[in-house]
């Protein structure tokens, strides 16, 4: 019983914040992807007692975040985002710094995102988003679909704490890695900057283990200025 109440309030929440259905099917692009989150007594969450309403306070945070994820990833898969990474030399006293910029978002609540199902393992609620694609975005899917930018891949982590922002820290981790190791194999001289743009080839994969998110990403990457240093 209290199975099937905690799966009701699931189906609810999610119905608030996106939708069920479309109005009008087209044959346009759609990304599909599942996200999860954990259960009340998962690591990062820990076992302790809560009353009813701290319970659902906390259901809907973890789908609010669940959504935060995906509108990142979608994102980023339409859109992509502007990048600049500084490597650290230690000769020099530079530190190591990464950023990236969103090029642009779909909002929260886009009626174009869509629960497909949702299952449960013994720690973990899976949901299963689906985003169709509408004729504004084909531009923005048919310059990334060039040959020309090539697919690079790399893996990064973040401790695991609650929300998005630190899942979201592991595939950033795991973009930074991906251009460090791509462009390392293509420059020799240490650059002071290199800048670029990138979109998700496929949604980012991650996983949780020892504290810790790992995430793996593919990546179609542009590189747009590598800028050297001109004195030592």
């Amino acid at each position: 019983m209290v199975f099937i109440k905690k799966y009701l309030i699931l189906s609810i929440l999610l119905t608030l914040f996106c939708g069920l259905g479309w109005a009008q099917i087209r044959d346009l692009p759609i990304l599909s992807s599942e996200f999860w989150f954990f259960a009340e007594n998962s690591p990062v969450f820990g076992n302790i007692e809560r009353n009813r309403a701290t319970q659902e306070e906390e259901a809907t945070n973890r789908i609010k975040d669940l959504l935060d994820e995906a509108v990142f990833v979608y994102s980023g898969m339409i859109y992509g985002f502007s990048f600049s990474y500084t490597p650290s030399d230690l000769r020099r006293g530079v530190g190591e710094e990464f950023s990236i910029v969103p090029t642009s978002t779909i909002r929260f609540g886009d009626p174009a995102m869509r629960v497909r199902g949702t299952r449960r393992d013994d720690t973990r609620t899976f949901v299963r988003l689906e985003y169709r694609c509408e004729e504004r975005h084909l531009a923005w899917l048919n310059f990334w679909n060039s040959s020309a930018f090539p697919v690079i891949g790399g893996s990064g982590t973040s401790f695991a704490n609650i929300g998005a922002e630190s899942r979201i820290e592991a595939i950033e981790q795991a973009v930074k890695e991906s251009v460090r190791s791509y462009m390392r194999r293509r420059v020799h001289n240490k650059p002071r900057t290199i800048t670029g743009s990138f979109v998700f080839a496929e949604p980012p994969v991650i996983r949780y283990a020892a504290g810790l998110y790992t995430a793996s990403v593919r990546i179609k990457v542009d590189i747009v200025d590598v800028e050297a240093y001109r004195f030592f």
